[in-house]
């Protein structure tokens, strides 16, 4: 019952259907139990010699006319309560999905991948069989027995009371195994997050794994995790094995008893055989709510389970709780960091300290500086991916925190270093779910400079491009994930060492297109490259989360600080465009 409210809640807005499917489901039962009944007549027609043709034909009119009724009834109210279980299993993975993309990269620290996995498939569909599946056998497993008790107490009260003796013992002996069963199934349900986690890693690492050529290594570790979780699901399965024996053996030898006793009470014409008859029909039927009752038990625990689990994650507290999203910006001129300090979660060291910077519309900037200088997590900070920071992210004047985070984030084009590609076509890679035309695509991919590389590849625009870009080079990859950017009707362009893997006459042919295509923009682009960066309005060089230089690129070589020593090792000189 702790978790009632929790099911009623996800199908709330089924209620009266599932009202209509348990009623006629309970009136189903009930013509189940008229069945036995007439067979006990038809059974005493025959002893006294009184069935005739008239007594027959009525009989057997009831029974189709009943059989017809059950049938239409179980069609409907089947339809209702299993219909549950898909709706119940597919708005929670909604759900789930809906709430990690609301959230920061710390979601996914507490929250990893592979438990998101298991929450959507195997925790969702576990709930969604509590409110389908589960509902039925709460029915048929509570509801039709209290029926057939009711009817046999009819015929006899003492051989009811008989058959009924076995319901306190087989009740003991359930709930002891089900105090097993619930750390049982939480231990498997952990046991396969691992495992998913596993596969995952592996998976994306796999041209790693194979050149270190450490394929045995992994497979051992893979197919221990395997064992270990099999083991947990067989523990399991075995718990769940000992529901159905016990009602089973406590129905099946109370039963017996009861058969016995109703002989002798024949004997003394206490029952006729027509009662006998019905009533072991009735002993009978019990076999299966026995199961429902059983598997009722199993589906309850394992939802309760899956429902506490998925509830953690949709419960979570928001990252972005302390944002008041009531302000919009019609477009982005300005943006302002004032004072910033950051660090990410978990770690006591300061990323950004005292950061102050400006970007406005119509400039270009660039941000350099040593590895793990913090160029990447201003970047992050400018796309709002970390909801805590001290000091100010204005916004045309407006702190970012109250703005629409949805709204503002349409208005950014962001290239990521790590550059993710789908398993589908480029030209559906550029799109990202977006319906573009063929000249926005064309124009994207002229200024992304991939026009060449097309030529190259046997379906051109077509082509497959793999698992995550898998058959493309590198530098392939970085100008789709730009491409992609750009495609974006956007006012600012932030871009994460996007240059990298490009050779230098592709660079500046990029950079030409930007330089024309986002004229009227604010661009900001993190590089190891000082010539990628030498011809932007101004330039940042961080160091250890510091600004410790700033200007144009003749202004930073006049310091002969680091920009300079980094400028004359890459043999760059600086010609204006």
């Amino acid at each position: 019952m702790k978790y009632f409210k929790r099911y009623y809640m996800l199908v709330k807005k089924f209620r009266f259907q599932i009202l209509i499917a348990v009623i006629l489901a309970a009136v189903t039962s009930l013509g189940n139990v008229i069945f036995p009944r007439m067979i006990g007549t038809l059974v005493d027609h025959i002893k006294n010699a009184t069935l005739t043709v008239a007594v027959m034909k009525d009989l057997l009119l009831k029974l189709l006319s009943l059989a017809i009724a059950i049938y239409i009834a179980n069609i409907i109210w089947g339809y209702y309560i299993f219909r549950n279980f898909y709706y119940v299993k597919a708005k929670l993975s909604v759900d789930i999905l809906k709430k990690a993309l609301r959230q920061s990269p710390l979601f996914l620290k507490k929250n990893p991948i592979s438990e998101i996995i298991n929450k959507t498939s195997s925790d969702s569909g576990k709930v969604g069989e509590v409110v389908g599946y589960g509902l039925m056998t709460l029915v048929d497993g509570v509801v039709f027995p209290v029926f057939i008790f009711v009817a046999m107490s009819k015929i006899s009260v003492l051989l009811t009371l008989i058959s009924v003796i076995a319901l306190p013992i087989m009740v003991y002996i359930i709930t002891e195994i089900s105090k097993k069963y619930d750390p049982a199934y939480e231990a498997f349900q952990k046991s396969l997050d691992s495992l998913n986690e596993n596969a995952i890693e592996d998976f994306s690492a796999i041209k790693v794994v194979k050149s270190f050529v450490i394929e045995e290594n992994k497979k051992e570790i893979f197919l221990k995790k395997v064992d270990d979780s099999l083991s947990k699901e067989l523990y399991t399965t075995k718990l769940a094995a000992y529901y159905n024996p016990v009602t089973e053996i406590g129905i099946g030898f109370f039963s017996i008893i009861s058969f016995v006793v109703g002989a002798k009470l024949i004997h003394n014409g206490t029952i006729s055989y027509g009662d006998l008859i019905t009533f072991s029909m009735y002993l009978l039927f019990l076999t299966w709510p026995a199961y429902a009752l059983s598997d009722m038990i199993i589906v309850f625990k394992e939802g309760n389970a899956s429902i506490k689990r998925i509830d953690k994650l949709l419960y979570y507290e928001d990252d972005f709780k302390n944002y008041n999203a009531t302000k919009t910006v019609a477009r982005v001129d300005k943006i302002e960091l004032k004072d910033l300090s950051f660090q990410y979660p978990g770690n006591d060291k300061f990323e950004l300290k005292d950061i102050n910077m400006t970007f406005e519309r119509g400039k270009k900037y660039g941000i350099v500086g040593k590895t793990g200088s913090g160029k990447t997590t201003i970047l992050r900070q400018l796309i709002n991916e970390y909801p805590d920071f001290s000091g100010k992210i204005l916004i045309n004047g407006i702190d970012v925190k109250d703005l629409n985070l949805i709204s503002l984030k349409k208005k950014v084009g962001y290239v990521p270093q790590e550059h993710f590609l789908y398993s589908k076509t480029i030209r559906e890679n550029i799109e990202f779910y977006r319906p573009l035309t063929d000249n926005e695509v064309e124009k994207v991919i002229l200024a992304s400079d991939f026009k060449k590389d097309l030529q190259n590849l046997p379906k051109g625009i077509h082509t497959l491009s793999g698992e995550q870009g898998i058959s493309l080079s590198g530098g392939q990859k970085q100008r789709i994930s730009l491409a992609r950017a750009l495609a974006k009707k956007v006012d600012i362009l932030v871009l994460d060492d996007v240059l990298s893997a490009v050779d230098n006459s592709t660079q500046n042919k990029i950079l030409e297109n930007l330089n024309e295509e986002f004229a009227d923009n604010i661009v900001v682009m993190s590089s190891h490259k000082i010539n990628a960066v030498k011809n932007f309005d101004m330039i940042f060089v961080l160091d250890n989360g510091k600004i410790v230089e700033s200007g144009n690129f003749d202004r930073l070589m006049e310091n002969k600080g680091w920009f300079y020593e980094q400028a004359v090792i890459q043999e760059v000189t600086h010609e204006k465009r």
